[in-house]
């Protein structure tokens, strides 16, 4: 078509050529062939580009036609399939229409702790934590996960094996709201929702592993990215923990909500209430190396709530939390009747941290400075009659301990990573699971310190 068109141009020009020559006999004859034939050269030029645009143009066309003709006979041979495995950054088996999915997930913490001075604990090498599960969607709109954890803190080995994760989660309205039902983490604080493969630290910080409340049987709605910046979290639980059955009929309600108001710019709270009328709860708070230095029989009404906040920019992170809990002890002293005043616990923690080349999923290098601080306070009233222990408690009201963390993280990339931190643990009026009082004693109270080299090597996938 294109060559029809040129043909007819070229024979228009030469008529036109004659036409001129004929009819101007008086002007200059090369002057007017001369600018004839630049015309034409012209028009020989633009034929040439518009034919190789044609060429192009159907090169294009051929490639898009085999690359459909590939899809179609993958899309015929995944059809006859009933089933497909792969690897999206875990291993994968799905149908072929995608309705059906199944994920494996995994992970492996390995860690060793060196105490310069062994105060509390011992140095150790052992598996913090073994982690193997499933994930994945039936009918695309209804998500599921289970996972079971071989778990262990420093000295405190098992070997159990334990149901950590079982849920499923109804994807119809994702853009208002996500509905949950089963064993999940309750939402409060930041650092607690986080995985632990994803915070900063080797462990999360005492405020946000102890007093949060943790996984539990419950029922919720989860909604992310309302509006562009509004997330929320609610939830009614059981009120026992992971893996407990039912003890006492009561219930605990649990919500968080944060913001995102600008780019770089994390705000938000929590809020927690139950009752607990059954014997079996306790408050208890222990070091990021699992030494428990304090512990509470609880009865009654439970109450907490906290503050989170980050600002994030170019690399560098600044975070804090703080939390608050309050824990009712009705007939939980030694004579059996006598109620004692309530345990309040309460925290904070500030966090730095600045990615100094590379990124998490690439590889990179990460130093973190962390301080947190912890107080539990339960001064008994030593005229209910209470035990010599209960007496001696009674004298010390106050648990505190502060923490320093400063280390590396080392990301080899998006399924690896190694931390080498050193740890700063003052304990003040420290008790062992027995409430008795550890060892130094400075006038008239007890005060440890323990400085540690923690490390971990972690393994996962996705």
């Amino acid at each position: 078509m294109h060559r029809e068109v040129s043909m007819r141009r070229l024979l228009a020009v030469g008529i036109v050529v004659a036409a001129v020559l004929w009819a101007s006999p008086g002007r200059p004859q090369q002057e007017v062939i001369d600018r004839l034939q630049q015309q034409l050269q012209q028009l020989q030029e633009q034929q040439q580009r518009l034919q190789q645009q044609l060429d192009e143009v159907r090169r294009q066309q051929e490639t898009q036609r085999q690359q459909q003709d590939q899809l179609r006979q993958k899309q015929e041979e995944a059809a006859k399939a009933p089933l497909l495995a792969g690897w999206d950054r875990a291993p994968f088996v799905r149908t072929a229409d995608d309705r059906f999915r199944l994920g494996i997930t995994g992970r492996a913490d390995v860690n060793t702790a060196l105490f310069l001075a062994d105060t509390t604990q011992r140095s150790q090498l052992w598996i913090r934590r073994f982690r193997l599960g499933f994930e994945g969607h039936v009918y695309k709109n209804i998500e599921y996960t289970f996972e079971i954890q071989a778990d262990a803190r420093l000295g405190s080995v098992t070997g159990e094996v334990e149901l950590r994760y079982f849920y499923v989660d109804l994807m119809y309205f994702k853009d208002w709201g996500v509905p949950r039902v089963g064993q999940f983490k309750m939402p409060f604080s930041l650092e607690q929702m986080t995985g632990s493969s994803s915070i900063e630290t080797v462990e999360r910080s005492i405020v946000t592993d102890e007093i949060p409340p943790g996984r539990d049987l419950g029922i919720g709605v989860f909604g992310e990215n309302l509006f562009g910046f509004f997330n929320y979290g609610v939830a009614v639980f059981q009120g026992e923990g992971d893996n407990a059955s039912e003890s006492d009929g009561g219930k605990d309600f649990s919500t968080r909500i944060f913001v995102r108001p600008i780019k770089g710019l994390h705000l938000g709270g929590s809020y927690r209430a139950g009752v607990h009328n059954a014997s079996g709860h306790r408050m208890r708070l222990r070091t990021p190396t699992g030494f428990e230095f304090f512990r509470r029989d609880t009865r009654g009404l439970l109450e907490s709530w906290g503050l989170e906040g980050k600002v994030e920019w170019r690399g560098a992170k600044l975070q804090s939390e703080f939390s608050r809990r309050t824990d009712e002890r009705i007939n939980v002293l030694s004579t059996g009747t006598a109620n004692a005043s309530d345990v309040v616990t309460e925290g904070w923690y500030v966090q730095l941290s600045y990615m100094l080349w590379g990124d998490r999923t690439r590889g990179g290098l990460e130093p973190v400075l962390k301080l947190e601080r912890v107080r539990a306070d339960n001064k008994d009233d030593v005229s209910a009659g209470f035990s010599s222990s209960d007496a001696l408690r009674a004298n010390f009201p106050d648990t505190r301990a502060q923490i320093w963390h400063l280390g590396l993280n080392y990301w080899l990339g998006r399924h690896a990573r190694v931390q080498l931190f050193w740890l700063n643990q003052q304990l003040h009026n420290a008790q062992d699971r027995n409430g008795a009082f550890l060892s130094t004693r400075d006038n008239g109270r007890t005060n440890v310190t323990d400085n540690v080299i923690l490390t971990r090597f972690t393994i996962k996938f996705p």
